[in-house]
């Protein structure tokens, strides 16, 4: 059975994952029930008695004598990205100097509404001892006509 470059592409990601199975302790029989494939199959492949199977096997033991380097291509990092960092993380200081500014001021407008709310209290002890203070008043000229007129 001859494989396209993407089977095969596929039939090395699974063998991949088959090995990787293997190394974490999964018995084959496990292995074949999480993956839906034969127990045979498994086999096969994890044993190199296929290509992918082969090609996984060599590379791993490649890896494992360091008879193979892994080249991890250096990223440069633009000034675009660092200038979008720098941003984000002026952007995240300016959002946390305005919710402290914006709890302070909501702890200075509760305290304004609470002594607003003592205000109009003495303002209405203060309308009312007015108003008594009038009354009396009143009473008090009431008294004076009727005496003047005695």
């Amino acid at each position: 059975m001859i494989l396209s470059e993407e089977e095969k592409k596929i039939s090395e990601e699974i063998t991949i994952d088959l090995f990787a199975r293997e190394k974490a302790g999964y018995t084959i029989s496990q292995i074949a029930e999480e993956v839906g494939r034969s127990e045979t199959s498994i086999r096969a492949h994890l044993t190199g008695k296929t290509k992918a199977g082969q090609l996984v096997r060599e590379t791993y033991e490649k890896l494992k004598n360091r008879e193979l380097k892994v080249v991890v291509p250096f990223v440069k990092v633009s000034e675009e990205m660092v200038e979008k960092e720098d941003l984000k993380k002026r952007i995240d200081e300016i959002k946390r100097e305005y919710e402290e500014k914006i709890n302070t001021l909501k702890k200075e407008v509760e305290l304004l509404r609470q002594e607003n709310s003592d205000l109009k209290k003495q303002l209405e002890e203060k309308e009312n001892i007015l108003k008594n203070i009038k009354e009396k008043l009143i009473i008090l000229k009431d008294l004076v006509e009727y005496v003047e007129q005695v």
